[in-house]
């Protein structure tokens, strides 16, 4: 993989191929239609909800083995170390997202199939996702693969990751990284969260059931993987209002 691959947001759109897949499952989870979705030649058949949490972990396993190997295939050393850290991003969020930001049966089952724990062997992502960050802002010299990082861990926090910092005595904390990662992510100098244009867009994360749903997001995703992560960031919450139309159109249509 060349130097021009850090250059166009290799990571991020990793990041948002993966994401694009977790939406999809939200949605399917929301409308009473994911065992359509995991069985689409006999959607009216039960499923019991550990089959369920299952079948959509393996569902997303096999979409990191694909990714996998691709960047295996032709990364440096320093690109698949990278990438190591997105997929360690892309799994704590997605297992956060079923297990505290979804309401569905397969919940409590999802712990028992829980992606960083197939992937790292750890348990620890509320913790180790922002010691990455730490790490990350702590590095001496930076380099595009590093700006590439730090916007994914920005959208991360964006889509809703809050780890050990979950809570409304955490939000402080959270508005912090935000405020940290935005001027690597965005390739900016800010010398404080006062000097951000609209710092409404670091006071919103997904967080809710609802706002999740609005988070059918391939278009927006893969414009973002390729596009300038500063539009990313500063244009969140008119993104949300402009996708969470499509979607309800989207859904009248069906």
């Amino acid at each position: 993989m060349s130097a021009n691959a850090a250059a166009s947001n290799f990571l991020l759109g990793r990041f948002a191929a993966f994401y694009e897949e977790v939406a999809r499952i939200k949605l399917a989870i929301l409308k009473g239609e994911v065992v359509r979705l995991l069985q689409p030649d006999n959607p009216h058949a039960e499923m019991e909800p550990h089959q369920m949490a299952e079948r959509i972990a393996h569902r997303l396993l096999t979409v990191l083995d694909r990714q996998s190997r691709d960047v295996q295939a032709a990364a440096t050393s320093a690109e698949l170390d990278a990438y190591r850290n997105t997929r360690y991003a892309m799994v704590a969020l997605a297992d956060e997202i079923f297990i505290l930001e979804l309401s569905w049966p397969g919940a409590e089952h999802w712990p028992e199939h829980l992606l960083e724990y197939a992937v790292e062997r750890t348990r620890v992502a509320g913790r180790r996702f922002f010691t990455l960050i730490e790490d990350l802002m702590g590095a001496g010299e930076r380099t595009l693969l590093d700006a590439d990082l730090a916007a994914v861990l920005l959208l991360a926090l964006q889509l809703g990751f809050q780890g050990m910092h979950r809570g409304p005595e955490g939000r402080q904390k959270l508005r912090q990284y935000r405020a940290r990662l935005y001027p690597l992510a965005s390739g900016r100098k800010l010398g404080s969260v006062e000097a951000h244009a609209f710092p409404q867009a670091y006071d919103y994360t997904v967080v809710s059931d609802r706002d999740n749903t609005r988070i059918a997001l391939a278009p927006w995703l893969r414009a973002a993987a390729y596009g300038a992560i500063i539009y990313v960031v500063l244009s969140s919450l008119v993104w949300l209002l402009l996708t969470w139309s499509l979607l309800d159109a989207i859904n009248g249509a069906v």
